[in-house]
């Protein structure tokens, strides 16, 4: 389930449209109650965690809280990090990362890479 919510295709998902809304709305369905998280992150090239030069910039972040198993919204809102980067940007490549923490069991995390143009 977590897979197919993290890249975001078709008009919605272009630059225009996400600085336009400042994010991106989409629906979500869960599989039981619990807490869904999405992050999108614009990795450079050299890009470590230890590095202090090519570090992750994180573009937009979301969460939505299930109180049952079923559909449910949730916004990607962007960081003014994000705003910045795609105003620039005629094309970028982010990376996904969604975690799903159920009421009841453990983490499920993923990161997926997607590509958004004007």
């Amino acid at each position: 389930m977590l897979l197919n919510e993290l890249v975001r295709t078709g008009r919605a998902a272009t630059i225009g449209a996400q600085l336009k809304s400042g994010g991106y709305w989409f629906s979500a369905n869960a599989p039981s109650a619990g807490l869904l998280t999405v992050s999108w992150y614009s990795v450079p090239r050299d890009a470590h965690v230890a590095s202090r030069r090519a570090q992750p910039v994180l573009v937009g972040t979301g969460a939505a809280d299930f109180v049952e198993a079923g559909p449910g919204k949730l916004r990607v809102t962007l960081t003014r990090a994000g705003v910045r980067l795609l105003t620039k940007a005629s094309r970028v490549s982010l990376a996904a990362t969604g975690s799903f923490t159920p009421a009841a069991g453990s983490v499920v995390r993923i990161t997926r890479t997607f590509t958004l143009a004007r």
